[in-house]
């Protein structure tokens, strides 16, 4: 496949964790997955995000881009 600059892969944390590690029982090279990735689609990059519980953190999401992690911590 033709290596692009601008392919992307999103790895949702929770997807692998919940399908693949808890329900399965499978452990994940993170690693060979992105050696695979690059690989088999040319990714030339990889993003791994996941949510974190925020119940009693007031937060509002229409007046700031990110969720600061030095007051989150805290929680």
């Amino acid at each position: 496949m033709k290596k692009s600059r601008n392919n992307y892969a999103f790895i949702d944390a929770a997807n692998l964790f919940y399908g693949g590690q808890k329900s399965l029982g499978w452990k994940i090279d993170y690693r060979k997955l992105l050696r695979y990735l690059k690989d088999k689609y040319g990714i030339s990059k990889a993003l791994y995000f996941g949510g974190a519980e925020i119940h009693t953190f007031r937060f509002d999401y229409m007046k700031n881009d990110t969720v600061p992690l030095v007051g989150l911590e805290s929680r």
